[in-house]
């Protein structure tokens, strides 16, 4: 015979909100395989990059003059 779950009975409990989800193996195992985005294969795969030295530096210092050149504007009617 089949079980019924009609048997089974579920009450609310205000401490049931702390007690953790019981997830089966099957679904434990789907989740840890999901992606929530898209992986596209590229050219450069495996490739190692370098960037340039004092990249850091430069991109600082043209960040700091596009700024000053903002700040500086004088706007006037």
């Amino acid at each position: 015979m089949a079980k019924s779950k009609q048997g089974k009975k579920h009450s609310f409990s205000f401490f049931s909100i702390f007690k953790s989800k019981k997830v089966r193996r099957e679904e434990a195992m789907w989740d840890d395989s999901v992606k929530a985005y898209k992986v596209y294969p590229s050219d450069q795969d495996g490739v190692r990059w370098v960037s340039e030295p004092g990249i850091d530096k430069k991109a600082s210092a043209f960040i700091n003059s596009r700024t000053s050149l903002w700040s500086n504007l004088d706007i006037s009617n």
